[in-house]
């Protein structure tokens, strides 16, 4: 009997690369995808839209996504099996709303296991996708020495708060802004603990982005979630923009040499989720 599976999830740069193709390859070894890239102007009430849109198609499939999809299956009470963050399956009925952004981040998970597995990069164990906050500071502080070891220190970081709190270990895509003042707060002690200066690290409320001038010949970070309009700016040799969670920052401080490790290969990305999706 052929599995069924929901490919689902909103494109970011982590993704838009392999993913796709990864539908691709799942298709010609036999399974029977239902491919859904939502891009990265669709918010979550459209993406639920389209979900119950798609409730008879979807119903029974393995879904296999990122958080954001995740959750609005939920929301939806969508009939659907899937696979956990983790990688194994999931009880998708006892998933509560409040757990969905990072109970079913599975593809977070993925990459963020492949960077363990291929690259020797220290396990995480899930920090950026559980709420284990200390380990989240311990990790962007173990990143940011990397990055300004091989880069060099930056002069200035913006901590910008816009949707911040989206994803782990915060895991309020709703959230106020207390909870993106307060997500600001703990990723500027991991970049203190990595040994950023306190008096370089500048927190850029929503209101104030626009204050937010770049001083030639400095070098200057902004820190982004990668749901923000800030972390979309490309790199310059004195300008680097660090996407969370940290998943998406591991993959870019590989795959744009921002760090001294290879690239998780493709292949052996695809070999995880085929083994994940057979167990």
């Amino acid at each position: 009997m052929t599995k069924t599976i929901a490919l689902a999830y909103r494109i970011n740069d982590l993704f838009e690369g392999t993913v796709p193709e990864f539908a691709k390859r799942l298709e010609q070894d036999g399974y029977d995808v239902l491919h859904l890239p939502y891009s990265r102007e669709t918010t979550p009430q459209q993406i639920r839209q389209d979900i119950e849109s798609r409730a008879s198609t979807l119903e029974g499939r393995l879904a296999v996504t990122d958080g954001t999809v995740g959750l609005e299956l939920v929301n939806a009470k969508t009939k659907v099996r899937a696979l956990g963050t983790g990688g194994s399956e999931v009880c998708f009925e006892r998933v509560e709303p409040r757990d969905a952004a990072h109970a079913l981040s599975y593809l977070d998970g993925l990459f963020t296991r492949a960077a363990t597995k291929y690259c020797g990069l220290p396990n995480p164990t899930n920090s950026d996708l559980h709420v284990d906050r200390a380990r989240f500071v311990q990790d962007l502080a173990g990143l940011t020495r990397e990055i300004a070891g091989r880069n060099g220190a930056p002069d200035k970081v913006y901590v910008m708060t816009d949707k911040l709190a989206d994803h782990g270990p915060f895991n309020k895509p709703y959230g106020s802004n207390d909870d993106r003042t307060n997500a600001a707060q703990i990723v500027k002690q991991g970049l203190e603990e990595g040994g950023v200066p306190s008096d370089r690290i500048a927190i850029v409320e929503e209101w104030q982005r626009r204050s937010v001038k770049l001083t030639p010949g400095e070098q200057t970070w902004f820190v982004a979630d990668r749901h923000s309009r800030e972390s979309k700016y490309d790199d310059s040799p004195t300008f680097k923009c660090l996407p969370l969670p940290l998943s998406s920052l591991r993959y870019k401080a590989m795959t744009k040499g921002l760090i001294e490790s290879g690239q998780p290969p493709a292949e052996g990305i695809y070999s995880m989720l085929k083994a994940d999706i057979a167990k």
